[in-house]
């Protein structure tokens, strides 16, 4: 069963942030990991998933997140819905609460700001321009001193603040003290679904990953995600489907096969149901 694991960010007594970037595209990705640091970060890729908390969300070209601490979380982009020709570039900045505070102690300015971030308990995508300009900025990050990427730091932080260009994503922070069983569960699920989507997943196989029964499994699934079990395969097998119809010249039938669907005239039902138009449409609108 995967757990949550606990990360070091590495920030030493010198220094209130860490920054990090890589271009390099690493099929494994991360771990579902939680640390008490905040964390902005931003991925420019081809398309992906992120998992915050219990919350599972596919992502496309850009994501930008917000996490408070002790919120667990994890990004995976599959190397197979990526063409090489895509950029990549994954980047981040860990910095502690303390900053916030006490800056907003500090400048009577930055108090609502500080605030906002302070109490927040739960994680945000940051949206609109504001994203755009986190990512081209962590861009140029390496070259900054110290002092620049900190000041250029609580720049974004405001204009993120300021412009709204958020939405809340995943459920509360939880205590580092807390039962992490719930979490573990989703992540063992996650890892099944992710892994295993392209052949028959039971209701039967999926509790016996967490050691449930059945009944008890899709009760405590819906209640933790707001949907079925079974939704949330077939909203994933859709996801990667819609994926394979745009990056691929796969005939609808063998997309079909591919994300586990043994009956493609279902498959077919189910996609123009979520995305309001048949599999060829949908293609035919992206190729235009």
């Amino acid at each position: 069963m995967e757990k949550i694991i606990n990360e070091n960010t590495f920030i030493d007594d010198s220094c209130t942030l860490s920054f990090g970037c890589s271009s390099e595209f690493n099929s494994e990705g991360n771990v579902y990991h939680i640390h008490p640091e905040m964390e902005l970060m931003a991925m420019e890729c081809g398309s992906g998933r992120r998992i915050i908390n219990e919350h599972i969300e596919a992502f496309e070209n850009l994501d930008v997140i917000f996490v408070p601490g002790n919120v667990p979380h994890d990004w995976k982009v599959t190397e197979a819905l990526n063409p090489r020709s895509h950029s990549f570039f994954n980047s981040w900045c860990h910095f502690r609460r303390e900053l916030i505070s006490r800056m907003g102690a500090a400048f009577p300015e930055f108090k609502s700001v500080a605030d906002f971030y302070l109490n927040l308990k739960q994680a945000l995508k940051v949206t609109g321009s504001s994203a755009r300009k986190v990512l081209l900025l962590y861009k140029k990050f390496q070259n900054f001193s110290g002092s620049l990427k900190l000041c250029e730091l609580l720049t974004l932080l405001t204009t993120i603040y300021e412009n709204k260009d958020y939405e809340f994503i995943g459920s509360p922070a939880v205590n580092e003290s807390a039962d992490s069983r719930a979490h573990n569960r989703f992540a063992a699920i996650n890892k099944l679904v992710t892994e295993h989507y392209s052949r028959c997943i039971t209701l039967s196989e999926a509790a016996s990953v967490v050691g449930m029964n059945p009944t008890a499994f899709c009760n405590a699934f819906k209640a933790s995600t707001g949907i079925s079990f079974v939704r949330f395969l077939t909203l994933y097998r859709l996801q990667v489907a819609a994926r394979l119809l745009r990056s691929t010249d796969m005939y609808v039938s063998q997309v079909a096969y591919h994300v586990g669907f043994s009956d493609a005239p279902h498959f077919t039902r189910l996609f123009k149901r979520e995305y309001k138009m048949s599999p060829t449409a949908y293609r035919n609108a992206k190729h235009s």
